[in-house]
């Protein structure tokens, strides 16, 4: 049975996805741009003084750099799942899996002071801040409750 912190961290990892296709392009744009200076310092060599060729070969480094963080980058991706699969495979089955509890809400108030006595709420967005809430519910026997944790 997942937990709600593994859903979110399934949905966080279908979020990234959206960002794959500029990874892409500049992966694609930055081996165009090796490519044409490699080329040029091939054609150029002869011309190039020992220092220029290695300020030139610096450059290169980091032109290789930028292109192998690209690549872990898009490796990182798990293109296994997009977000109908994760509401289908993840997040239905965790819904479907929490036991059904039928308790009529009375009171449902957020916690201004002192909200530590409160019920956390959870965000899939983590930049969210949490707020804290308290419940007064009446369960199917009449029995009263108050929670706040």
């Amino acid at each position: 049975m997942p937990t709600i912190n593994k859903v979110i961290e399934s949905y966080n990892e279908v979020e990234k996805l959206s960002d794959a296709p500029l990874t892409i392009i500049s992966e694609v744009l930055w081996i165009i741009v090796g490519l044409i200076f490699i080329m040029h310092l091939i054609h150029n060599r002869k011309f190039l003084s020992p220092s220029k060729f290695l300020f030139r070969g610096a450059f290169l480094f980091i032109i290789l750099l930028i292109i192998g963080y690209l690549s872990y980058t898009l490796n990182s991706y798990d293109f296994s799942m997009n977000e109908k699969s994760w509401k289908e495979n993840t997040l239905a089955p965790y819904l479907q899996s929490l036991h059904e509890h039928n308790e009529q809400v009375e009171d449902f108030s957020q916690l201004l002071k002192d909200p530590d006595n409160g019920i956390k709420s959870n965000y899939v967005d983590e930049d969210i801040s949490p707020i804290w809430i308290e419940l007064a519910t009446t369960t199917d026997t009449g029995e009263k409750k108050r929670k706040n944790r």
